[in-house]
């Protein structure tokens, strides 16, 4: 053994003597059973052996204090297999460049379907995950984190590894205007979204295109491309919905993109400043599924646990340091995100195919009208069926009252809601005090198209939706 090696052997070991000491001094008895060196970044990795009496969260808990008390650039506690280890340096990571990955030979001879480069790992090697593999992804991270800089690393190496008829990409930057550098790369399923409105309806058409796809015979067989839906500043994007149709139409479209959209070859990423917001129940979106995600440093740890779903990103410190969690990787892996400089986007983008295709873009279906998303709002079968009977019986009133369809239909308090519902689809006026209703209905262009379709899709003729109207021609 050169003396080098010797000396960090020795350095190592003392080290590790301080820290095993120290924990004790915590009330937490350890052993340091081995020590891997990280020659050329002064690192070490240290296993853990716990004493009777410690507890493993004891060894995270405490880590900021053997932090300081180290004086160590990085003290990093990890799980891995059924071990625990810690890692340690008194120097910062160093290593950090984008473009270092994009031009390695791991990269650009990558076989995975969509590779992106996250950054470097405790043993300071390149780190590359396959998208198509991670079934929808979370980036949770407080503003100066890091996390739009990850973005915009993913973003760059679809750009440049995936060629534009193997992956497209849907933008959101709705308030943040992080990602308009990208409004012209030819990878662009849509223009970039900047409002509200048009991104319920890019929405509503991504669903329809994963309906499309799947009914596809063919589809399995096909070559068409992925699609990568990203929604920076999610959670600001939900906040700005104030009108409950809007917000009710964004979360069926997102939770219906999280639950089939991987099936059709989309895939959804969004990122947040706080996942308490996403789990709130007001917002009904299912986020709970999606398993894979990146978490920059955390309050505590029960914001930690929220996030990841496991304690250790309250111990995170340094802008890009990150967690990486997968459907693969169960146990959070620390990475240090990659970081690209503007002048090194302005480079990658000179290089990329820029002018996206007019034709070739996602089909945009046009937004339901009231009554259809009132009818949509139903959602079960049976409820359905009872509102087209009702509504086939009614017209063939020239007024109506609660107490009438309660009696006619023996249902209970449900009756306030369809008489409302009635009201919204046109069928009968607004209440009046305690007159009946009017049926405004007097001949069959008078029903909407959403109204005829409901009556036809439960077996109601158009023969028989007039001879119901002409029915109450004679009570006139």
């Amino acid at each position: 053994m050169n003396n080098f090696l010797k000396r960090e052997k020795e350095k190592a070991m003392f080290l590790g003597f301080k820290i095993k000491k120290y924990y004790q001094s915590l009330n937490v008895n350890i052993n340091v059973t081995r020590v891997q060196i990280i020659s050329h970044l002064k690192r070490y990795i240290y296993e853990i052996e716990l004493l009777p009496g410690a507890k493993v969260n004891s060894i995270f808990t405490c880590a900021s204090d053997v932090k300081a008390a180290l004086r160590l650039s990085i003290f990093y506690p990890f799980k891995k297999e059924r071990g625990i280890f810690i890692a340690v340096s008194e120097l910062d990571i160093k290593e950090n460049s984008l473009l270092n990955i994009l031009r390695s030979s791991e990269f650009s001879n990558s076989k995975m379907q969509i590779p992106i480069a996250l950054g470097y790992n405790l043993m300071g090697n390149m780190y590359i995950t396959d998208l198509e593999k991670l079934v929808h992804l979370l980036i949770i991270g407080s503003s100066g984190t890091g996390k739009s800089v990850t973005l915009q690393c993913i973003i760059l190496s679809i750009l440049v590894k995936c060629p534009v008829d193997s992956v497209r990409l849907i933008l959101f930057d709705i308030g943040a205007n992080s990602l308009s550098q990208f409004s012209n790369v030819k990878q662009l399923y849509y223009p970039i979204i900047k409002d509200i409105n048009t991104g319920i309806i890019v929405l509503e058409s991504l669903v329809a295109e994963i309906e499309k796809r799947l009914s596809d015979s063919e589809y399995n067989n096909s070559n068409i491309p992925f699609c990568i839906c990203i929604i920076d500043e999610f959670d600001d994007t939900i906040a700005s919905i104030e009108d409950k149709i809007k917000m009710k139409r964004f979360t069926s479209a997102i939770n219906s993109i999280i639950r089939r959209g991987r099936k059709a070859k989309i895939i959804l990423i969004l990122v947040s400043h706080d996942l308490k917001l996403l789990n709130d129940n007001k917002n009904q979106i299912n986020t709970k599924t999606i398993l894979s995600r990146i978490v920059f440093q955390c309050f505590d740890h029960y914001s930690s646990s929220t996030a990841l779903g496991d304690i250790g990103a309250e111990n995170l410190s340094g802008e890009g340091v990150m967690l990486f969690k997968s459907q693969k990787e169960h146990i959070p892996i620390q990475l240090q995100g990659a970081y690209v400089a503007p002048k090194e986007i302005e480079e990658i983008l000179n290089n990329a195919p820029i002018g996206y295709d007019d034709i070739n873009m996602l089909e945009i279906q046009e937004p339901m009208s009231m009554e259809s998303m009132i009818i949509n709002n139903i959602v079960s079968k049976k409820d359905k069926k009872e509102l087209a009977d009702i509504l086939f019986w009614v017209l063939s009133h020239t007024t109506i009252s609660a107490t009438e369809i309660k009696k006619q239909f023996k249902i209970g308090n449900r009756v306030n809601e369809i008489i409302n519902t009635l009201n919204k689809l046109q069928i009968i006026t607004e209440k009046n005090s305690n007159q009946p209703r009017k049926v405004i209905p007097i001949c069959i262009d008078d029903l909407s198209s959403e109204a005829k379709e409901l009556l036809e899709y439960y077996g109601y003729t158009t023969e028989q939706i007039k001879e119901k109207l002409e029915a109450k021609k004679g009570e006139r």
